[in-house]
This record gives structure tokens, C-alpha cells and sequence, in this order.
């Protein structure tokens, strides 16, 4: 009846490190993961000097989210790519130092990957980011927590390119059935024998190591909590990745966050959590059987009013259109700039061509076509064919008199 005198009396007879093994294999640790945040993008190839400006700042404001979520964690991994590139601004540096401080007694553990390598020379080596924070070294490393009983494994890039796999580095390391093993690294899982530039981590290797959790970055998107089974131990294996916190391109469309949840030995409760402020968004629209652009917009409009106002998104116009009527894709533009936070338009659709019935005039419409024909004999492939109809398109057009 009294829990604390029966510990007691299993301690004098010599149980002490069995119960002191057995409380930390059932606490389970909750651990906020993220990855591939890529501080001091440069935001440019999409948008103007302002709007980048804006997304950098949203960026930061994810991590910012991010450091929140973790303020109740016993452990925040970062898997690689924190920064862009090895030329990492001071500010970046002087917002990570302060936010690393507000949460002083949650562990931080960062492995650096492919845009952000580990040498001399790079930030992880020159700064000290705070007595919680541990960056992991080009070696394999391992660090117990004996107050939540959890062992995280961890390794570094050395270069932007890792061919061999590093996870082959850890074989010999000692592993602990009575603790949590964690595993912290950037790499790419790929069939054994398919190779990567990026660390290949084989589903195999995976297996192989009796890791409760590997907690992966470098791929952009969020893999959903992959479950693997331990060859040695037969213990569940769990891996993850959770893509980027805040998108930056349309690559990377969709809702991004990061992965929170309790792990313990041979068992997860892991989720993702969506951390952006905006998300990318690829959207078709089909305008086949339309012939004024006020119809365009209506369904264009339509389709953004599915998402958020504040999403980024690319147009793509298809299907067919009278031969006689083209978008006017800066007026739609024009027209839809402030429906959305950003917004552009790209024409995947055809004209419906009869160019065949012009092909045996005598005047310059009949030579553009002739001509035209014999471009799309000669087309390798389907995007040269369907870029060429779109020539015949235009070409018609400004020869009837359109724009």
C-alpha cells in the first residue's frame, strides 16, 4: 500500500538498477522533430524584393512556432538543411541564439545536412548556440539522457555531397534494449543498390540498427510515420520525415509543419503539425469551351475561393479554346492580383486547331502553317508537339488579326 516503502525494500535487496532501467524504458519522452527550415533563402525567384522580404520573416515566425511547441518537449531534433547555404547571416544567428534560450531545459539536438555541412569553418563549429544545444560531429555520436531514459544517436554531414552511407559508421556503437535510441541524420531512403549524393539510407539499414526512432530530414514533404520492424530485436522501428515548417516554392506545396508526439521504446504516438503561415498551391483550371476572358476569371476565382486568401498560388489554364480567341493572361492577372497573397498564371491549354484547312493557301497564313507542320514532324516529344500547336495558335491568331 505504501509505493514509496516497497521500493525501498526492493532497493536493500539489491533491485535498485533494475527499477532504475525499468523507469526509464516505460517513461516515454515527447520530442517536437523538425528539418530542413533553410534560414536565409533567398525567396527571389518567386517573388518581388518586398514579398521575399515578408516570406523570410514568415519563416522565422514558423520557427518561432516551433520553439513554442517545444517548450513542453523533453527534446527539439533538427535533421539537417537549418540553413540554406554555409553563409549564414548574423541575424539568423543572433534569432536562433535567443530562441534556443527561452526554452533552457528542453534538450536540442541538430544534425547538419547537405546545404548546411559541418567543417571549420562553418557556423556550427564557430558559434555556441547555448548549453541545451548539442550539434552533432562528423563522427557518430551518442548521448544519454538518463532522466527520461533515451539514447540519441546523431551524425553530421561533412560536405554537400555524402555518397557512402553514414549509417554504416555505426556499426560497433553500443545500443541499450532498456533505453529509447533515437537516431538524428539528413539523408535520402532509397532502394538498396539505387545510390544517392545525399546519404543513402537503405530501408535495410533501417532495419538493421535498433533504433525505436529515426528522425530523417531532407526530404521537403512530410513522409507520414513510417513503422519498420527490427531484424535484430524485432522491436517496432519508426522514421520520419517532416518536410520544410514554411514552404518557399511551388515545389513544395501543401501544408508543411513539423512531427510532435511521445516515443518510447518499441512504440510512437507521433503527428504532424502544420506550422506555416501559407501554403503553395498547383492549381488546373479547365477553360475548354470558353471564349471571353471574363469566363476565365470567374473559374479561376472559383477555384481559389476553395483555399485560403492568403495562399500562394500558380494557375495552369487547360483544355481546348476557339482558334480565334486567346487568354489575356496579364489582364487576368491584372484582374486577379489582389485575390490572393500571390498569384500567376501559366496557359497549358490548346486552341482547337483547323490549321489543316489553311495549309494550301498561297499567302503568308498558308507558309506559317506549311512551315508549322513541318516543326511538329520533327518534334522529339509530346511538350515540343504541344509547343508548337501553341505557336500555330498564336501565329494564327496575329495573322487573322487578334494580338
Amino acid at each position: 500500500s505504501d509505493p514509496t516503502r516497497e521500493i525501498s525494500i526492493l532497493q536493500t535487496a539489491g533491485f535498485d538498477r533494475f527499477l532504475i532501467r525499468q523507469s526509464e524504458a516505460i517513461r516515454m519522452a515527447y520530442i517536437v522533430h523538425t528539418a530542413d527550415i533553410h534560414f536565409d533563402s533567398p525567396f527571389g525567384a518567386v517573388f518581388d524584393r518586398r514579398k521575399a522580404e515578408l516570406r523570410r520573416s514568415e519563416q522565422r515566425a514558423a520557427f518561432s512556432k516551433t520553439i513554442d511547441l517545444a517548450s513542453n518537449a523533453d527534446m527539439l531534433i533538427m535533421a539537417g538543411d537549418i540553413f540554406d547555404s554555409e553563409n549564414v547571416s548574423l541575424e539568423t544567428i543572433n534569432f536562433m541564439k535567443r530562441k534556443f534560450s527561452e526554452i533552457p531545459n528542453v534538450k536540442v539536438f541538430i544534425a547538419a545536412g547537405n546545404h548546411d555541412p559541418y567543417t571549420i569553418d562553418s557556423v556550427y563549429a564557430s558559434e555556441d548556440f547555448g548549453d541545451n544545444v548539442h550539434v552533432f560531429s562528423i563522427e557518430p555520436e551518442r548521448i544519454v539522457l538518463d532522466e527520461i531514459g533515451v539514447a540519441v544517436y546523431g551524425i553530421s554531414f561533412s560536405s554537400p555531397h555524402v555518397e557512402e552511407p553514414l549509417l554504416k559508421r555505426f556499426n560497433g556503437l553500443e545500443f541499450d534494449p532498456d533505453l529509447t535510441n533515437v537516431l538524428v541524420m539528413h539523408g535520402e531512403v532509397v532502394s538498396r543498390g539505387a545510390g544517392s549524393d545525399y546519404n543513402p539510407i537503405y530501408p535495410e539499414f533501417i532495419e538493421e540498427f535498433p533504433f525505436d526512432y529515426a528522425a530523417l530530414g531532407h526530404v521537403h514533404s512530410f513522409s507520414g510515420i513510417n513503422k519498420f520492424v527490427s531484424s535484430k530485436n524485432r522491436r517496432e522501428i519508426y522514421a520520419a520525415y517532416p518536410g520544410v515548417p514554411e514552404p518557399r516554392n511551388f515545389g513544395e506545396c501543401g501544408e508543411k509543419g513539423v512531427i510532435a508526439g511521445n516515443i518510447k521504446a518499441g512504440d510512437s504516438d507521433l503527428k504532424f503539425v502544420r506550422i506555416c503561415r501559407r501554403c503553395f498551391r498547383n492549381i488546373s483550371v479547365d477553360i475548354t469551351g470558353t471564349g471571353d476572358n471574363q469566363r476565365i476569371y470567374e473559374l479561376i476565382l472559383s477555384e481559389i475561393e476553395k483555399y485560403d486568401k492568403d495562399d500562394i498560388f500558380r494557375i495552369d489554364l487547360t483544355g481546348t479554346f476557339d482558334e480565334d480567341f486567346t487568354p489575356d493572361l496579364a489582364s487576368l492577372s491584372e484582374q486577379l492580383k489582389d485575390a490572393a497573397f500571390y498569384l500567376e498564371i501559366e496557359d497549358g491549354s490548346d486552341a482547337s486547331l483547323n490549321y489543316l484547312n489553311y495549309k494550301d493557301e498561297t499567302g503568308l497564313r498558308g507558309v506559317f502553317v506549311r512551315m508549322m507542320m513541318e516543326r511538329l514532324e520533327r518534334a522529339k516529344d509530346e511538350d515540343e508537339k504541344r509547343l508548337v500547336n501553341k505557336a500555330i495558335a498564336y501565329g494564327l491568331g496575329a495573322l487573322s488579326g487578334g494580338e
